[in-house]
């Protein structure tokens, strides 16, 4: 198989966020590799994962996110994937690549959604008292029918260890609350004014009201991108928590999921996850 350079057909994009500048590759015109090529694809990264060969690894795993077919579950309405960095565009194949952030090209393209996997991990999400008692009083702000979120604060935790969730906020005076969805604050002085000692990011909460459908595409790519910010930090773990919320009272329940990269074809992938109950 010839492998193309990761930066063919790459449109580059430079703008400043807060004083650093930040990169987007756009890979909407790239050619896809077509089913053939995808599953050829696949053994390389098998056999680079089997020899431990790094580098190469990277390299196709990126090839693998970007230019692979996959199904339409898995990519935005638009097929638009677009990668957002504070460093330098991907390397040429040989040469191991900086860690980059999914991010959606515009408001009306989700972007890569991470699909749902079978849960094998084993994943466990654990809530001190004090994070239990803050989580349902911010879920019962829902009850105006109007969805509601924040961050969850704790200790980074190991892939087999409980994430416990020391501290839950909401999302300040900057978010917008609508029925079907909210949006949070682009600002990130709220939530950093939470941190501090051994007390981090671990994943963002909001509630659902009157159903429970689940994680929408939306949620799901938010999470992904929030991942790329906990990688960003050395982290491998993000918590989406949903608290479905009933107007007419009662007690929020429940669902959490965990999104992580599959070690195989490094895919960001959804994973459902055992929680506390509130």
């Amino acid at each position: 198989m010839n492998l193309p350079d990761p930066r063919e057909g790459v449109t580059v994009e430079t703008h400043t966020v807060d004083g650093e500048e930040r990169r987007t590759f756009d890979y909407s015109r790239v050619r896809r590799f077509n089913g053939a090529e995808t599953r050829e694809l696949e053994t390389l990264i098998l056999e680079a994962h089997a020899r431990g060969d790094a580098d190469a690894l990277a390299i196709l795993q990126g090839l693998y996110r970007t230019r692979a077919t996959i199904t339409s579950s898995e990519r935005g309405p638009s097929g638009v994937t677009r990668i957002e960095s504070s460093v330098s565009p991907p390397p040429r194949f040989g040469h191991q690549g900086p860690s980059v952030e999914l991010t959606p090209a515009d408001p009306d393209d989700l972007g890569e959604i991470p699909r749902f996997v079978e849960p094998t991990s084993n994943f466990r999400v654990k809530l001190t008292s004090a994070a239990r008692e803050q989580l349902a009083a911010a879920a019962r702000q829902s009850r105006d029918g109007q969805e509601w979120g924040g961050w969850l604060l704790g200790a980074r935790a190991r892939s087999w260890e409980p994430i416990v969730v020391e501290k839950v906020v909401g999302a300040g005076p900057g978010a917008e609350r609508y029925e079907h969805h909210m949006v949070l604050p682009h600002d990130n002085g709220w939530r950093e004014m939470f941190e501090g000692g051994a007390l981090e990011v671990v994943g963002l909460w909001h509630s659902h009201i009157n159903n429970n459908l689940g994680p929408s595409p939306s949620d799901r790519v938010r999470w992904g991108q929030e991942l790329g910010d906990i990688e960003a930090r050395w982290g491998s773990l993000h918590v989406g928590l949903i608290a479905e919320v009933d107007t007419a009272g009662g007690t929020p329940r429940l669902i959490a999921y965990v999104t992580h990269r599959e070690q195989t074809f490094g895919r960001v992938v959804c994973e459902r996850a055992d929680v506390d109950e509130l």
